[in-house]
């Protein structure tokens, strides 16, 4: 536990090397954590060890299927352009949590860089509205759920909601990360 909380500290305050050897510790004296093996693959993620990456969210996968690892296993094939791996894990991920707007968002935009998927992905995006619009019923005042939803909408061809979504949230959350991405994307 010491040396989990040690990593989560360190990730958490930009010690990415320094949070990748505390994970990697938490592993060898839990080799059976596949939340230890996790996140010891968002480490490596972050530090560029993109194999190493891999590596850790497969054996997390092979100890225990996880919508987070699923997930994080897409993202890595995501970034590195191999579009059809990161749809297969995203649907894997969206299976565990169907009702999660990010993970049909996240599966979307898989399917929209795949070939002959667009329509696919369009649907996906659809299907990310429905669920993030719900969401906002409960938090509305949520910048980067704003944001989220602009991007959506903007996918989905609805220049004028997203434009109003993308808005609001630069005004309330303009200093926000994850507020700059989506308004950027979209």
């Amino acid at each position: 536990g010491a040396h989990s909380a040690l990593a989560t500290y360190l990730f958490h305050h930009g010690s990415i090397d320094e949070a990748a050897i505390a994970m990697r510790r938490v592993t060898e004296l839990v080799p059976s954590s596949a939340y230890a093996w996790n996140n010891l693959g968002g480490a490596l993620q972050m530090k560029g060890d993109f194999d190493g990456a891999l590596e850790a969210y497969r054996h997390s996968l092979q100890l225990e299927p996880s919508q987070d690892a699923y997930s994080n296993l897409a993202t890595m094939y995501f970034y590195l352009h191999r579009f059809p791996d990161a749809v297969i894990n995203y649907e894997r991920a969206a299976t565990l949590g169907e009702h999660d707007y990010m993970m049909q968002g996240n599966l979307a935009d898989a399917l929209w860089q795949t070939d002959g998927r667009h329509d696919e992905a369009v649907a996906r995006y659809r299907r990310a509205i429905l669920l993030a619009e719900k969401e906002l019923e409960a938090t509305p005042a949520d910048p980067t759920l704003l944001a989220q939803l602009g991007y959506y909408y903007g996918r989905v061809g609805d220049a004028d909601q997203s434009q109003r979504y993308l808005s609001a949230a630069l005004s309330s959350g303009p200093e926000i990360m994850y507020v700059q991405y989506f308004a950027g994307v979209a």
